[in-house]
């Protein structure tokens, strides 16, 4: 099993268990997870002071 891939468990209709390999992010992908996060920061700067 290759280190730093991550996989994907899926079943057959026989009950086969296969690993897909699932594609890492690239930087477009990290950069849409980042600014999707910004969004809630004020509230979770708002709610930690509580």
């Amino acid at each position: 099993m290759p280190e730093n891939v991550e996989f994907e468990p899926s079943v057959d209709s026989n009950g086969n268990v296969f690993l897909k390999r699932i594609p890492g992010f690239n930087e477009e992908k990290t950069q849409d997870i980042h600014l999707f996060m910004d969004q809630f920061k004020p509230l979770m700067d708002k709610l930690k002071d509580k």
